[in-house]
């Protein structure tokens, strides 16, 4: 299996993070921005892409000759689905809903006062139904919305990120599959962080970095793990990336 963990465009709240390093009047859920969508777009056509000469010998560790995704996922949280449109529309491939790929915290909001985070509850099946007709989802998700506790805390992010890998293994292990997720940064460091088995990174900080739209690609072979390469924005247009 190879897969790979594709960031999300440029939602609201990082432009506003960006901009004021503040919390003050993030959303629950952001929509992308603007850039945002032209990222997805560009993501879009370079996945899309292919080059039968890309290869040397057979072997191509840069995906020089395309991707040829096989699957494609995506959390349930906005501006991961609007990302994946983009790019399931891209490639002809259905995009379907994992819901255990949302952003580590899960939704919730900030007392502007307290600084208190409380989690609030995500949308049901008729929700997206109506929002997102084009995209699948998962056949659990009914009447009661996707996420329904509070702030999740690390240790509730590191076991759901060994739900993820149990579920993408028995989906997955094994196989020539291809499988892009589009999923959310810190989702990604605490996944890498598990995959590796590295120790936890000290005072918050972070051992993965992943841009809007960085593209990871890690190889589960017999033989063992392979990292290709991580967060690969090389193909953006400079004003693009953020």
């Amino acid at each position: 299996m190879q897969l790979y963990l594709i960031r999300h465009g440029q939602s609201t709240n990082n432009a506003l993070w960006d901009a004021t390093h503040s919390e003050i009047g993030r959303v629950v859920d952001p929509e992308l921005t603007l850039l945002g969508r032209e990222q997805a777009a560009a993501a879009g056509a370079y996945i899309a892409a292919s080059n039968a000469n890309g290869s040397v010998g057979g072997r191509d560790p840069q995906n020089r000759s395309g991707f040829g995704l096989t699957h494609l996922y995506c959390s349930l949280m906005d501006r991961a689905i609007n990302t994946g449109l983009a790019v399931s529309r891209a490639v002809g491939l259905p995009l379907l809903a994992w819901t255990e790929a949302h952003e580590g915290g899960g939704l919730y909001k900030v007392d502007e006062t307290s600084g208190a985070l409380s989690g609030v509850p995500g949308g049901n099946r008729e929700y997206f139904a109506a929002r997102y007709p084009e995209l699948v989802l998962p056949a659990q998700l009914g009447a009661a919305g996707w996420y329904r506790g509070g702030y999740e805390e690390a240790d509730a992010l590191r076991a759901r990120i060994a739900v993820f890998r149990q579920q993408l293994a028995e989906r997955h292990g094994g196989s020539s599959d291809r499988v892009g997720v589009v999923t959310h940064g810190d989702f990604y460091h605490h996944l890498l962080a598990a995959i590796m088995q590295a120790p936890a990174a000290a005072n918050g900080a972070y051992w993965f970095y992943l841009n809007n739209l960085g593209i990871s690609r890690l190889d589960f072979r017999a033989e063992g793990l392979r990292v290709m390469y991580l967060n690969r924005v090389d193909y953006l247009p400079a004003a693009l990336v953020t």
